[in-house]
């Protein structure tokens, strides 16, 4: 697979590089002195130093590209988690509602023996008077 950035093979002590380059700079002669961080202090200084990547746009440096980076990647963040939050929320509440309309087997039951005993007890009633008009009319 191919990469955009790599690491220099010049600097690769595995293939044959010298990583006193970066100190000394690549297209250097002769070696430095050992504690020499002057190239390396450049570097840092070109991070440091603001700039614009393309005409009219802000001057940043890239430390500060980068935080601003992380800060829009946490705003994002929020807002999702937000997002998520309010859907969650909406949802529950719709699902109660659904909850709240539907049947509930245990007052129907109950209803239903409730009209299971009034049956039963009206038929007693009907069957009592039965008996008594075939014994009125047996007199």
């Amino acid at each position: 697979m191919l990469s955009r950035i790599a690491v220099n093979p010049d600097l690769i002590v595995s293939q044959g590089g010298d990583p006193a380059l970066l100190r000394d700079g690549l297209n250097t002669a002769v070696a430095g002195p050992v504690g020499d961080a002057t190239q390396l202090n450049r570097w840092i200084a070109a991070l440091e130093a603001p700039r614009a990547d393309v005409p009219g746009a802000t001057l940043a440096s890239a430390s500060g590209r980068i935080a601003s980076y992380v800060s829009d990647i946490g705003t994002t963040r929020l807002m999702v988690q937000e997002q998520l939050s309010f859907t969650t929320a909406r949802w529950e509440t719709l699902r109660e509602a659904e909850l709240a309309d539907g049947v509930d087997t245990d007052v129907e039951l109950q209803k239903l023996l409730q009209i299971e005993q009034a049956y039963a007890a009206n038929a007693r009633v009907i069957q009592t008077v039965d008996f008594m008009m075939q014994r009125l009319m047996e007199i």
